[in-house]
């Protein structure tokens, strides 16, 4: 599921419930959901970033009820990302993959 892009797209209530589908049916198998980063490419207050905040929001508070996912909150830390600001850079992809390991 690409979150970010379909955050931008105003899709964020079908993947709160696809994404809510999914863990109710693996509930047998420990699910590791990233949030959504904000985007550097865009304004900080763009309506994207503000969807995005709100996105976040909402999925911790529909995930909390399942014992078997942890959300990973990516940090909004602007050295993590490329200088467009849409990806994450090495620094930033390495800081994600130890906090997986940690949530393992």
């Amino acid at each position: 599921m690409d979150l970010a892009r379909d955050v931008g797209r105003n899709k964020t209530k079908k993947q709160l419930h696809q994404m809510k589908n999914f863990v109710s049916n693996h509930n047998q198998t420990n699910v590791i959901v990233m949030s959504v980063p904000c985007r550097y490419d865009l304004d900080p207050k763009s309506c994207v970033n503000n969807e995005v905040k709100v996105y976040k929001l909402k999925l911790k508070k529909h995930l909390k009820v399942f014992d078997n996912t942890c959300v990973l909150e990516v940090d909004s830390n602007r050295d993590l990302f490329t200088r467009h600001g849409l990806h994450m850079n090495q620094k930033g992809k390495e800081h994600m993959a130890k906090k997986i390991v940690m949530a393992i």
